[in-house]
Formats: C-alpha cells, sequence, structure tokens
C-alpha cells in the first residue's frame, strides 16, 4: 500500500492534477528526510504520518500561504494579501466572496469594483461585483430620499425620453419630452408662454393667453377666449375682430382693404388710403394705392417690381419696401384673405396695364423655383367691358428662368395667347431675378421698367 501512495505522491509532485486525496492518502503529508520527521511524525517507506492527535487539517510543514501548492489547495500565493487572485484560506478569488479584488483592469471579466459577500442587487454592490450606478437597470432600494444614488426607478437605459429618466419618475416640468406623453417640457412655471404648466404645446385656443411673443411673430396672442367661435370678439386666429368701415382717409380711419373701401364708400377714387389688410394682425396698417376704376374698382397695389430684383415667394412673402412711395416693394398676395384662385388681379408694365382681369390660378403660380410643375385651375381672363372667358387647359411653368408664370405649353394659356409670364436672365447669371415680361397676346417677352401687380 505504501509503494502505492508513494508513487501517487511522487506522481503529484512532479505535477499532480487537483484532488480529492481522501482520508487514508491526506494523512502522508511530507516526504521523510533521513527518516526523519517533524513534530515527532513516524517516517513510514518514505512519508511522514501524520499524528493520530492532530486535527483534521494538520499539515506538517506543508501550510497554506507558504507559496507550494498542495493538491488539496485551490491555490497559494505565498502571501497574506486578500485583494489578489488567491484570498486567505488558499481559495481562489471570486466575487461574493467579501474581498474586494484590486489586480485585474476594470475591462476584465473578473474586475470587482466592490464586493459586499452577497448576491442582493438592491444594494450599493451589484451581484457581479460593480457599484451599482443609475442606468445599470437594478433599483436600489437601500437609500433614502435626498440620499445620493436614491432611485425610485431604472430601466437600464439612458435614454431622456421615456418613463424614467436619470432614476426618477418623468414628470412635466423635468426639462424633457416624455415620447407619447408630452408635447413640450420646458421645466418653468410659466403659464403663459409656449409651453403650457401640463406640458401641452401653447396653440390659439386653448384659453391661455401667451405673453411671450411680440405683435406679428408667430404664436403672438391679442387674446384667446378658449372658443372655436370665429365671429365673438376674439377671432379664432387670437386676434381681436375688427370689423373695418372706415373710408381709408387716415391711420384713425382705416380700411380693410381697397376693394372694401370701394364697396362701403362707392365714389372713392384711385389714389393713396389706408388700411389694415389683416384687421390689427401680424401687419401693421400701412398707405397703399388703390385702383378705383379698373373693372368695378378696388384694386390694390400689391407689388411694384423692377428689373434684376432677387424673386420670391409672391402668395405667402413679402418684400422690404413702403407700399406708398416708388421703391420695389410687395405684401403677401395671402394677406387679402382671398383664396388663390378666387383672387383678382391685373399687371400693369411702365404704368400701363398689359393683361385683362385674371382669376383662377392656385397659388403655385405665384412661387418660384418650381420649374416646369403643372398646377391645376381654370384660368378665367375678362377684356375691359367684356365677359369672363375660361380657359380650361392645365397650367405650367415653362421656363427655368421664371418666377411667376400663368402658361402652359399649348391651348389658351400658351404664351403669346392669354398667358402671361415673368422672365429671368436664361444666359447670365440672374436665372433668380426679374428680367422680362411678356404679356397675354404678345409674341415676345420685354423688358420693363416697373411692373406692377394689381389684386382684389
Amino acid at each position: 500500500m505504501f509503494r502505492c501512495l508513494s508513487m501517487i505522491f511522487l506522481a503529484a509532485a512532479c505535477d499532480a492534477p487537483d484532488a480529492d486525496w481522501g482520508a487514508e492518502k491526506s494523512a502522508y503529508t511530507e516526504r521523510c528526510d533521513g527518516a526523519v520527521c517533524a513534530d515527532g511524525q513516524s517516517c513510514v517507506e518514505g512519508f511522514c504520518l501524520r499524528p493520530n492527535d492532530a486535527d483534521p487539517f494538520y499539515v506538517p510543514q506543508l501550510r497554506c500561504g507558504d507559496g507550494s501548492k498542495q493538491p488539496w489547495e485551490p491555490c497559494d500565493d505565498g502571501n497574506n494579501s486578500n485583494a489578489d487572485a488567491c484570498v486567505v484560506g488558499c481559495q481562489a478569488a471570486r466575487c461574493g466572496d467579501g474581498f474586494l479584488r484590486q489586480n485585474m483592469p476594470p475591462n476584465d471579466a473578473a474586475y470587482e469594483s466592490c464586493d459586499d459577500a452577497n448576491n442582493d442587487d438592491s444594494d450599493a454592490c451589484l451581484s457581479d461585483c460593480r457599484e451599482a450606478r443609475c442606468g445599470d437597470g437594478a433599483l436600489r432600494t437601500d437609500l433614502q430620499p435626498g440620499d445620493v444614488g436614491y432611485e425610485l426607478c431604472d430601466d437600464g437605459n439612458r435614454y431622456d425620453r421615456d418613463a424614467c429618466i436619470a432614476c426618477q419618475p418623468a414628470v412635466c416640468g423635468d426639462g424633457f419630452v416624455q415620447d407619447g406623453v408630452e408635447q413640450c417640457d420646458d421645466a418653468n412655471a410659466e403659464p403663459d408662454d409656449a409651453c403650457l404648466n401640463d406640458c401641452a404645446a401653447a396653440r390659439c385656443g386653448d384659453g391661455v393667453l401667451r405673453a411671450d411673443q411680440e405683435h406679428g411673430f408667430p404664436g403672438f396672442e391679442e387674446c384667446d377666449d378658449g372658443n372655436s367661435e370665429p365671429d365673438d370678439d376674439c377671432g379664432n386666429d387670437c386676434y381681436h375682430n375688427r370689423r373695418f368701415s372706415g373710408a381709408g382717409g387716415s391711420a384713425q380711419d382705416l380700411g380693410h382693404s381697397c376693394a372694401q373701401i370701394k364697396s362701403t364708400f362707392p365714389r372713392s377714387l384711385d389714389g393713396l388710403y389706408w388700411i389694415d389688410p389683416d384687421a390689427g394682425r401680424a401687419v401693421l396698417p400701412m398707405q397703399v394705392f388703390c385702383d378705383m376704376s379698373t373693372g368695378l374698382g378696388g384694386f390694390t397695389r400689391m407689388i411694384l417690381l423692377q428689373p434684376e430684383l432677387a424673386l420670391w415667394d409672391a402668395w405667402s412673402e413679402g418684400l422690404l419696401g413702403q407700399s406708398e412711395g416708388q421703391e420695389p416693394f410687395a405684401l403677401p398676395l395671402a394677406l387679402l384673405g382671398v383664396d388663390a384662385q378666387e383672387l383678382q388681379f391685373y399687371i400693369a408694365r411702365d404704368g400701363r396695364r398689359v393683361t385683362p382681369v385674371m382669376s383662377g390660378f392656385a397659388a403655385l403660380a405665384w412661387r418660384p423655383n418650381s420649374d416646369s410643375d403643372s398646377f391645376d385651375g381654370a384660368m378665367s381672363s375678362a377684356p375691359p367691358g367684356g365677359e369672363q372667358q375660361v380657359c380650361m387647359a392645365p397650367l405650367a411653368h415653362v421656363s427655368a428662368h421664371w418666377n411667376w408664370s400663368f402658361a402652359s405649353a399649348e391651348g389658351c394659356a400658351a404664351p403669346g395667347a392669354s398667358g402671361a409670364v415673368l422672365f429671368g436672365d436664361e444666359s447670365g447669371d440672374l436665372v433668380e431675378a426679374a428680367m422680362r415680361f411678356q404679356a397675354p397676346g404678345e409674341a415676345l417677352s420685354s423688358s420693363f421698367s416697373s411692373l406692377t401687380v394689381w389684386a382684389r
């Protein structure tokens, strides 16, 4: 038996795998040196026999911490440190042993930033030996409100538009817009700005008067009565409804438009008048030229254009300048409050009218940068003293160098027929500037000193 045991020990001393030696084999823990054993042990066939009165873990001369790993030891690094891979008792370090391992880089799987010897994921140290943090997906419950790190929720992400933000439940007023719940969140208690205190976006008709915008700017409210009645004191655009019946003779006797003045005062003559086209809304009162004699009268001079003037969206945008002067200017045609296809207008070149009174053009007709786009509409025109004639042909922009166009490639709206086209420079660099105009009935376009558009 001892020869077999000797063979086993020698094999283990060379490079034996870790194994359970059992009670019998662990009795021999040291080779005899000259048949002498320490601690009064007996030497039996080259091995020291453990004393009978020794405790079960007695190991003479071969001890945990001597730096010599024995088959029954998971490890033995010969030091007393509990911060490396081998801790007290010659046990391999592991997460949860209560010892903070400090010899691994942070990106290693065995790295520990804490070790509280438990598997509780609701305290300061998670079961994977990482320190608890907001966003780790584990709800921490070991702190009180006001403590650093206190959590009421932890959804495991850092997304700031869901129900849990910085480990606190999302609420209106936290400065983060919660998806599907809030329209806005400006983190203030101001009830009269662009974001209401219930995190709904301010809108005309919500019953809350905004105070954060100046007159004429988007979102400005002169009133807000919270209803959808268009004809009461507060209109549905949150401006006071003003019913003009003045003759337009001064800034204190405003008219709404030249058409309104002519309708209210039929004997009004051509000349300058004071109007407020949007009834005190975005555009302040102004002085304009009114044509009270063409057709039934009531045309407002909306545009005064000169050559090489950069193009713009004539339907919804304006230009700098004063409408009562002779410098270029433009009021948005939509300001008259008439649908695009209902708008009546004519064009004068160098002070002489060169088109009949026309109507039936979509707003697209007045917008640049839509080369070759067609738009639907029944263009109609009326010669002086004549009846309205309707052209059902589709209308289109026919040149890459245009601003406004009421022409199509064929039919009654073709260039030289009853259509009209404003051209840019086809050969130079001014492709976005007005250069020539082709009026109905003209075979070719021609230059101009001024081009005016009158509308009602």
